[in-house]
């Protein structure tokens, strides 16, 4: 069997092989493109994957190229009720949570990393992961800078590191312009691990979420992970493997705060969170969703 993931095609035309089965994901023209191939060639299954929680502006074309598919995906349970409400939509519909591979960090390049940045002292180091693109996912980064404002007032020590880029980078470097030597924005890292590797707190605050990858491959790490009460974050986190938290930063600084207090809940949360994504969040896991959205079972 073939398998193409259409991610990027716009024509379709273009397929090496014949597939057995598209994957497309996220993009109306991707679902497009999915669409032409099948109606060229009956027998060919189809399915569409949502990751982020939006939809395009002309519904009604989205959701008949939708209808054509064969089985539709998302992220979270919170994330199918919204689009599933929004677009009435019908038929063979999935949760398909994010697996990830658990990323690797080397000792001495993290330590040379580190050192580049100075933060090899620091305490804490708190760490945010990913695109500065989206204007409601960035208004949680701001969030998580004015809260980083009350933390750094009780640990003079302590850096924010955002890892990231995007259009709305110069928004966050506004916010953090009164906290120059505490807050760093990296851009893209080849290897975000580097960071999380230092991170005694991973922060994923945010307005608008799906699931993370970010915050998956943290807890793979064993970080301490707080995330936002949004999108499928308080389907993964509960209370033993992360922390879940409002958008107030007050509140945020003050649940960062009561676990830099506490490094025993720390460590025992790290654990946790790695255990859950080996149980329940690595590509070997999704082997049998997949075969079963693929067909593979006939």
């Amino acid at each position: 069997m073939i398998t193409f993931d259409a991610r990027t095609s716009a024509s379709g035309v273009s397929l090496w092989g014949k597939p057995d089965v598209i994957h497309c994901h996220s993009h109306w023209y991707a679902l497009a493109a999915g669409v032409r191939y099948t109606r060229r060639h009956p027998g060919t299954r189809l399915v569409f994957s949502f990751h982020t929680t939006s939809v395009p502006f002309l519904k009604v074309p989205f959701v008949r190229l939708l209808n054509q598919a064969h089985v539709t995906t998302f992220v979270s349970s919170d994330q199918q009720a919204h689009i599933r409400f929004t677009l009435r939509l019908a038929g063979d519909l999935r949760i398909l949570r994010p697996a990830t591979n658990i990323p690797r960090a080397d000792p001495d390049k993290t330590k040379q990393w580190a050192s580049r940045l100075m933060i090899e002292r620091a305490f804490p180091i708190l760490v945010f992961a990913g695109p500065l693109e989206y204007e409601k996912k960035v208004a949680g980064v701001i969030d998580l800078v004015r809260a980083f404002v009350d933390v750094r007032a009780r640990y003079p020590e302590a850096r924010l590191l955002i890892v990231g880029d995007g259009s709305l980078r110069s928004s966050v470097q506004a916010a953090a312009s009164a906290l120059p030597d505490s807050v760093t924005i990296t851009g893209f890292l080849d290897n975000p691990a580097l960071a999380m590797a230092r991170a005694d707190i991973y922060c994923q605050v945010t307005r608008q979420e799906g699931l993370p990858i970010a915050m998956l491959e943290a807890m793979s790490m064993g970080r301490c992970v707080i995330g936002s009460r949004v999108g499928g974050i308080p389907e993964v986190l509960d209370g033993t493997n992360g922390l879940v938290v409002g958008w107030k930063p007050a509140e945020i600084a003050r649940s960062i705060c009561e676990l830099l207090e506490n490094p025993q809940r720390r460590n025992t949360m790290g654990e946790c969170a790695r255990r859950t994504i080996e149980r329940f969040y690595t590509w070997e896991s999704r082997i049998p969703l997949l075969s079963s959205m693929y067909a593979l079972e006939r």
